[in-house]
């Protein structure tokens, strides 16, 4: 029997150990998902049976690749609005004249693909979708779709915004700057303006605001978050505005609670700006009065202070037993708080 070489020995079993290593860094995640798909296959049914139906529904499995982990599309703005694309074979002409124009609103939240185009971008104005959900009490949209997958129409065409540009993101992008904050899973953060999410998220990504978040807690939402008009009417509409008032807490607290209360109002331009901000060390509840002359007692005294269709807030803590309250004033441009106390009475 030869002697054993302890160098070639060593050589060997670094070899191996190399290869090895190198096959879990470049396969590893995936024998990893294939397990726990294995381990858990529950999680995954739904999943499957949900995009099986919806392509068996409407037709049309010819989508853009999926080629890396962000290619779904979802809808960042208030409401979308997809329409008929153009008509690519006569013989569908009746079909199509038939169809109205506009076939479908979606809202924030919801998720779109496009369809298959060869050097066109999700984010291009002739970018065509599809929705990922089924709307089966939508025959037109069902009778367009399958035109589509015909080849004898385009598919939908995605109404851009004001300036120009469809309000869509990718997967990744969506969740980092919109649905961290607001999820479209909770109907008074899915539905609040996108203009006011707007200024919103500036305050959460700033140094100031990245430690608070909405009130997530047993507190009626209405009394820590309300849409309201607290500068009164736009003067080129002679509409309300609407703007926001917001109860934050300190994410992750522990000890002494810190809320801030935010009211955020734009001007008749729809320029959004923040005209209040306060910390409070102690949770917070408010009410909005549309009319003034509806505040308690001792505050009606500002109903001299609004102006037509400006709503008042009345803010309470449970640290002290006086309310605020909050009215806007034009000329500084701000939500001005006053408090009504017995001593302050007395003084006068």
């Amino acid at each position: 029997m030869k002697k054993v070489d302890k160098k070639n020995v060593a050589i060997v079993l670094l070899s191996l150990i190399i290869v090895g290593s190198a096959g879990y860094y470049l396969f590893g995640h995936e024998v990893e998902r294939l397990v726990h798909r294995w381990q858990n296959p529950h999680m995954y049914d739904s999943e499957e049976t949900a995009d099986q139906s919806a392509a068996e529904y409407y037709g049309h499995p010819e989508v853009a690749d999926a080629v890396y982990s962000c290619e779904r599309l979802y809808f960042y703005g208030d409401m979308g609005y997809m329409t008929k694309g153009s008509l690519l074979d006569q013989t569908a002409a009746a079909a199509y004249s038939r169809i109205p124009d506009t076939l479908l609103l979606i809202h924030y939240g919801e998720e779109i693909q496009q369809t298959e185009q060869k050097g066109v971008s999700f984010y291009e104005t002739k970018a065509r979708f599809s929705p990922v959900k089924i709307y089966p009490d939508n025959p037109p949209l069902t009778t367009y779709l399958r035109l589509a997958e015909q080849g004898k129409v385009e598919y939908l065409k995605l109404s851009p915004n004001k300036r120009g540009s469809l309000e869509v993101e990718d997967e990744c992008d969506f969740r980092n700057e919109y649905a961290n904050y607001f999820d479209p899973d909770v109907s008074w953060q899915r539905d609040t303006p996108l203009a006011i999410k707007e200024v919103l998220l500036e305050f959460f990504k700033s140094n100031e605001g990245s430690s608070f978040a909405f009130v997530n807690d047993r507190r009626n939402t209405a009394q820590v978050y309300r849409l309201a008009s607290f500068t009164g009417l736009n003067q080129y509409t002679d509409q309300p505005k609407q703007e926001l008032a917001v109860v934050l807490s300190e994410k992750n607290s522990t000890g002494n609670v810190r809320e801030r209360i935010i009211v955020i109002g734009f001007d008749d331009a729809n320029k959004g700006r923040i005209l209040f901000n306060e910390v409070f060390y102690s949770k917070i509840l408010f009410t909005v009065y549309k009319d003034p002359y509806a505040l308690p007692k001792e505050a009606v005294s500002l109903a001299a202070y609004a102006a037509s269709a400006q709503q008042l807030i009345e803010l309470k803590t449970n640290s002290d037993p006086y309310s605020s309250y909050l009215y806007y004033d034009k000329e500084f441009d701000t939500m001005i708080r006053k408090t009504f106390r017995p001593e302050d009475e007395e003084n006068h």
